[in-house]
């Protein structure tokens, strides 16, 4: 066996940069006319939710608001004009910047809360994909720990411990309720 000096580390990193070069001219391949055009390598795939749930993630750190300003506050001037015509009403009032901020992000806080309700209503009901049956159901619960909120401190003005039948209807037509129409 032939005697060979001992080769330096410098050398040894120089031919794995030279081998990565001919790799990345492997890839370009020569078509017909002698042109040489690269080969398109495809990006690996994330799996499926991995983009999702990075959107979540960046949205939660963020202290933005979801809702574009502009859009809400369109929406907001078109549910007024309504009640200004269901009143007739017919001067139109204006809106303060703060306070469509302040409704705006009140709005986002609510919708958020109900989509976690909705979310744990329909892990609970084994499932992945939220549905309007969750919605519904989260809107009932609303109601109902409102209506015994309110209930309640009927019965404690009454200076009483027990709620009674007459505190709820009481409840129900403080808050404009038709109580004969939703028993039938």
């Amino acid at each position: 066996m032939a005697r060979t000096k001992q080769r330096s580390p410098t050398a040894v990193k120089t031919q794995v940069v030279l081998r990565k070069k001919l790799e990345t001219k492997r890839q370009l391949q020569k078509k017909g006319d002698g042109e040489i055009a690269p080969v398109v390598v495809n990006k690996e795939r994330c799996k499926s939710g991995v983009k999702a749930l990075r959107d979540i993630r960046h949205i939660q750190r963020t202290t933005q608001m979801v809702i574009p300003r502009i859009s809400f506050q369109r929406v907001v001037r078109e549910i007024a004009n309504q009640v200004y015509k269901k009143h007739n009403i017919k001067e139109e009032f204006r809106w303060q910047s703060n306070a469509l901020l302040a409704l705006q992000e009140a709005a986002e806080v609510y919708l958020t809360c109900l989509f976690e309700d909705t979310n744990l209503a329909a892990i609970h009901a084994k499932r992945v994909t939220i549905m309007p049956k969750d919605i519904h159901l989260e809107a009932a619960e609303v109601y109902l720990t409102c209506l015994f909120e309110d209930t309640n401190l009927a019965a404690i003005h009454a200076k009483r411990v027990t709620i009674m039948p007459k505190d709820i209807h009481l409840v129900r037509r403080i808050r404009g309720e038709d109580i004969y129409m939703s028993n039938k």
